[in-house]
């Protein structure tokens, strides 16, 4: 094997099933894969005494946990609400007492914030969302990254793709579609990574909103005023739908371009995006907390989500190639010293960014809610995870 820098935050980072999760083989050879996926055996501060698919999760306190002082709680129920309204409900009238597990409802937080019994932390999160453009396709065909930005400013198809990430409005899109809680993006190493995020990206990316170059942009690829412009298809989930429309109304009113929601269900979109067989696609990384998760996975030619189901012999490389960039993410993922690991993923954001291997959108903010009565203390708030081994009700 070779030196991975990555590898003690992906295997320790976040109780989500990572290699280095402690499990009790004798219990999995003796219930097997399927009732241990219900009922697992570990060595956390509780356990599982009741689980129904779909209907919920009961949790007691592990009486024999290593350290004598924790767990706090003697039971958590853990119960599925799909529905927005419903769990907001749910919460207002001390039904449930915390949200966990997927990601709070932008259009419900402005609601909890105003209510004097609920609180509300904010930090943000790990991951990045973007607007892929397929560059086997017109408008935005580019079937060479390898140049520099000033050869690939001669070229139609970038000169398309740089003028839709400049004329997008990152700022009134997270205010219209995620109510002002997300972060503007310009590349995919996100600041819930910390040392490795660029601070400085924001103002020198060259997908800096500018509308007046956004517009000379797609005039001089020859759609002045957005005029001859195929109309094209964004590929979304029906959960995207009100999100992706946001993006269409900018991009209409900003460049005069017509951008519909093309809805599928999650397996249908990933089919799509992993054969690129679409113009345009919103998806996105959940994230880990190494710069790994941005750019190994997702910015090399060889990356697993680069097109690896397109055909090969019409497809080079999926929806981003260029072999600087993926000799720098090699050399940084066996790179010990953090310093100089920085400055090389510095780089690769810079070049990901400049040449368009997507419209970077945002980075998503980590929101925990729960009732004034729940003591969620600090050293328990980690972005992606509920911890519970610490929290009291008082």
């Amino acid at each position: 094997g070779k030196p991975q820098a990555s590898f003690l935050t992906k295997t320790l980072e976040r109780a989500s099933g990572r290699a280095m999760t402690i499990v009790s083989g004798n219990a999995i050879e003796s219930m097997g894969t399927a009732q241990y996926g219900l009922t697992p055996v570990g060595t956390g501060p509780f356990k599982v005494t009741e689980h129904t698919l779909g209907q919920g999760v009961v949790l007691e306190k592990f009486q024999d946990y290593y350290d004598p002082e924790r767990p706090k709680l003697d039971k958590v129920i853990i119960t599925p609400v799909n529905e927005a309204e419903p769990l907001a409900a749910a919460l207002e009238a001390g039904d449930i007492q915390l949200i966990g597990g997927n990601p709070v409802a932008p259009e419900l937080v402005d609601r909890f914030v105003e209510n004097p019994d609920i609180v509300v932390n904010e930090i943000a999160g790990p991951g990045f969302q973007s607007v892929w453009m397929n560059p086997w396709r017109d408008p935005f065909k580019v079937p060479d990254f390898s140049k520099p930005v000033s050869e690939l400013m001669k070229e139609k198809g970038f000169k398309v793709r740089l003028a839709i990430a400049k004329g997008l409005d990152r700022e009134r899109y997270i205010r219209q579609a995620q109510f002002g809680r997300a972060i503007p993006a310009y590349g995919t190493i996100n600041p819930a990574m910390g040392y490795y995020f660029d601070k400085t990206l924001p103002e020198t990316s060259g997908q800096k909103y500018d509308l007046e170059e956004a517009r000379q942009l797609l005039a001089d690829a020859g759609y002045p005023d957005g005029k001859g412009f195929p109309e094209l298809h964004l590929i979304c989930t029906a959960t995207a739908k009100r999100e992706v429309t946001v993006i269409a109304n900018i991009l209409k009113k900003n460049l005069n371009i017509t951008v519909k929601p093309a809805v599928k269900d999650w397996p249908v979109l990933l089919e799509h995006f992993q054969k690129m067989d679409f113009d345009m696609l919103r998806v996105g990384s959940g994230g880990d907390y190494d710069p790994d998760d941005g750019i190994v996975d997702w910015m090399q030619t060889s990356s697993k989500f680069n097109g690896r189901k397109r055909d090969k012999e019409k497809m080079p490389f999926g929806f981003f190639s260029d072999p600087e960039v993926d000799a720098l993410i090699t050399e940084q993922s066996a790179m010990a010293d953090i310093e100089k690991r920085r400055e090389l993923i510095h780089k690769i954001d810079r070049l990901t960014s400049d040449k368009v291997a997507s419209v970077f959108l945002y980075h998503p903010m980590d929101i925990l809610v729960h009732h004034k009565s729940v003591n969620f203390p600090a050293i328990s708030r980690i972005p992606g995870l509920v911890d519970l081994d610490r929290t009291t009700i008082s």
